[in-house]
């Protein structure tokens, strides 16, 4: 897919997002509520893999896709067990 426009087939724009789904590299999506854009999670070892993720994506692969930040997170220990 050498373009996207409004006239093409972005067919594969759901697509390759439902492929890293399925494959457990994506968790979730969500769509923002302060501004036009979405948010991902991701399973990944380091922001290297994320990187390349996100690579695979039509629209970051055709620049269309601005990536604001990749953020590491670790689990809240406040809900577990008390030790």
């Amino acid at each position: 897919m050498d373009s996207l426009t409004s006239g093409s087939d972005n067919s594969a724009i759901p697509t390759k997002g439902r492929t890293l789904y399925a494959k457990g590299a994506v968790r979730q999506v969500w769509n923002r509520g302060d501004i036009p854009g979405s948010g991902m999670m991701f399973e990944a070892a380091d922001d290297a893999e994320v990187r390349a993720h996100l690579a695979t994506l039509p629209l970051v692969k055709a620049g269309m896709m601005d990536i604001a930040a990749i953020v590491s997170l670790k689990p809240y220990p406040g809900f577990g067990p008390k030790h």
